[in-house]
């Protein structure tokens, strides 16, 4: 099937079909609708029909006669009224009009009140001293500004007082304020002509824009993430192959654009949202360009809680406790593979109740399964004033609470049978969403960052947040935690210092709204 093409006639164009003159009256989405002026009649020509008439050639028209084209619009290039322009243009479209009525002035003046029918305005007679002084006050009264006689007057560099041009100048502006039409914005018809200042053309060839587009399309955009210089490398290879061809019809060889060219076409092509789904993933894109929320999602305590699972970016080690340096060499050499069997890095799980953003329940486990999900279970609906004693806690953990909803990926230690069991004898609706989508759960995903950035960061054996984050810091050598102190700085960490972190949630204390 093949689409007619629609062509874009300005309202009032004289179409003669078949000898009938006829005035376009719009483009509708039927056709062409045309109107007779002798009888007034009314009718549609559709797009395939008009195509047709005009092959066979019984289809003529000519321009538009309701709207003519002024002097104005033909001297800006296209633009006709004044608030099309910038507002600097529209100021000296004032002063030129200010100026052309007051030369108006000087010409009465001269051939009516002093009856000098020889007077002529001419750039000799706008030179003239007598007459400069004649247009400067009109001109400032036209213009409602300070006008200097001329700009000998003035400091050097760019002024922002006004000056009475030389003769020529005004000369050049009395002819097109002569020559503007009835139609005709005068302000924008005196106006400057800035907007058509500069080298319009571009600086790279299509051609070349063209093979660029191919080269990020087929090299660039991929999930390996490739870099500007491998998208540039492809691209040279293609202007070469084109430049042999070129080289073969006369045509001008295709320059090599930069790198910094390169990767300023490719922000051109594509966002960077778009950018980072074709590098990175539609799930990394979603995750670090998701829409977020900013609206409260509970009000109660124990209302609505969230779970998660993260490993640890920390290596602990339950044989070498800080005194590895005390060891001989032999004993090292002894330990090492045993200490590389056991060292590893921990799961935190972590329940967080959103209201509060406070910490229900934590549990560091080397084996995340259902069992240790059931422990956290047990401590977020428990009271944990033995934790507190314990470790020496000074601020007030949540106490024992009923789980309203409990909120939770599809992970294997998260959504099994025994989790489910347990959240339905405890009457808590549960959810399941997607896993590494941080933006269903963030709360929980939140808690996770800042406990890594504010915590782990500081301990020894951090790993970093990815691989090769530390390339100079040695995390199996400096692992020297074990399970129990690590699990006794989270515990001090999420009763002491966690509630007192500036966050969105109802009550930045726990004890605070729980009062």
């Amino acid at each position: 099937m093949t689409i007619a093409p629609r062509y874009n006639f300005e309202a009032g164009t004289e179409i003669v079909v078949q000898g009938r003159d006829l005035l376009l009256r719009k483009v509708g989405s039927q056709g062409y609708e045309l109107a007779d002026p002798m009888g007034g009649q009314m009718s549609i020509l559709g797009f395939s029909s008009f195509v047709e008439l005009m092959k066979s050639g019984v289809v003529t028209f000519a321009p538009s006669q309701l709207l003519p084209e002024g002097s104005a619009k033909l001297r800006l290039g296209g633009l006709s009224v004044a608030a099309q322009l910038s507002d600097e243009q529209q100021t000296y479209g004032r002063f030129h009009y200010a100026v052309c009525r007051a030369i108006d002035e000087l010409h009465r003046h001269r051939t009516i009140v002093e009856g000098n029918e020889d007077f002529r305005i001419s750039i000799g007679s706008l030179n003239d001293p007598a007459n400069r002084k004649f247009l400067r006050p009109l001109v400032e009264v036209f213009f409602g500004e300070r006008v200097h006689l001329g700009a000998a007057t003035l400091k050097g560099g760019r002024q922002k007082s006004w000056f009475l041009y030389k003769g020529r100048t005004l000369k050049k502006y009395y002819g097109i304020y002569q020559g503007l039409q009835d139609g005709d914005d005068v302000i924008a018809g005196l106006a400057t002509l800035d907007h058509l200042k500069g080298n319009e053309t571009p600086r790279l060839p299509l051609r070349l824009k063209e093979l660029m587009t191919e080269a990020w399309e087929e090299i660039g955009l991929d999930l390996k993430g490739p870099s500007v210089a491998n998208v540039h490398g492809y691209l040279a290879a293609l202007i070469n192959r084109e430049n042999r061809q070129r080289a073969l019809n006369d045509l001008p060889a295709l320059p090599v654009p930069s790198h910094q060219s390169v990767l300023r076409h490719r922000k051109e092509l594509l966002t960077p949202t778009e950018y980072m789904v074709a590098t990175k993933g539609e799930r990394h894109a979603r995750n670090k360009r998701g829409r977020g929320s900013s609206d409260v999602r509970a009000l109660m305590i124990g209302e609505f809680c969230e779970m998660d699972e993260c490993r640890a970016s920390l290596i602990t080690s339950a044989k070498a406790k800080g005194y590895w340096h005390t060891l001989s060499e032999d004993m090292k050499k002894a330990m090492e593979w045993a200490d590389d069997e056991i060292r590893s890095r921990l799961s935190i799980l972590v329940l967080i109740d959103v209201a509060t953003r406070m910490a229900l329940a934590w549990v560091v486990s080397d084996q995340p399964k259902a069992e240790a999900t059931m422990q956290l279970l047990r401590m977020a609906t428990r009271d944990k004033t033995r934790e507190r004693r314990i470790y020496g806690c000074e601020g007030e953990a949540m106490p024992a609470m009923g789980l309203g909803m409990v909120r939770n990926d599809n992970g294997t230690g998260l959504r099994n049978a025994d989790v489910k069991s347990a959240l339905m004898g405890i009457a808590s609706a549960n959810t399941d969403v997607r896993t590494h989508a941080s933006a269903d759960k963030p709360y929980v995903e939140r808690m996770f960052g800042t406990t890594e950035s504010v915590l782990l960061k500081l301990l020894h054996g951090y790993t970093g947040r990815k691989a090769g984050e530390l390339p100079g810091y040695d995390a199996k050598k400096s692992g020297v935690l074990d399970i129990d102190l690590l699990y006794e700085i989270l515990t001090r960490f999420f009763i002491d210092e966690y509630p007192s972190l500036k966050h969105t949630g109802v009550g930045m204390v726990c004890f605070g709204v729980q009062n």
